[in-house]
């Protein structure tokens, strides 16, 4: 898995991918011609200060590992919002998944 770091990418994903709103982070997902799978990571100052930020991206990098290493090769960011600090884990995860099946136009639930 490669990572965005630029902010040029950042901004063009906002523009143009789809994207899903979970209680506990926002999923954009575009599915670019990419060789392999693309992940960015972000949490504004709403999320809280400098600790509570990077604690809401490790546990987004974890998720990334567990879920987004498995999928077809496109672009994905992943911002965290104020409640993904208090989320159990894996609530995270499942929404995580099911905003995956969503935008990618899988209706199964489960």
């Amino acid at each position: 898995m490669k990572t965005l770091t630029k902010r040029a990418h950042f901004v063009q994903m906002q523009k143009t991918a789809q994207s899903f709103v979970t209680p506990g982070l926002i999923v954009q997902y575009a599915p670019q011609g990419q060789e392999s799978v693309v992940v960015g990571y972000t949490a504004s100052r709403k999320v809280g200060g400098a600790v509570q930020r990077n604690f809401a991206k490790r546990r987004m990098r974890h998720l990334a590992r567990l879920v987004l290493a498995q999928q077809d090769p496109a672009c994905y960011v992943l911002i965290a919002r104020k409640d993904c600090l208090t989320l159990p884990f894996d609530r995270l995860h499942r929404d995580l998944q099911w905003a995956l099946r969503r935008l990618k136009g899988e209706k199964k639930d489960v």
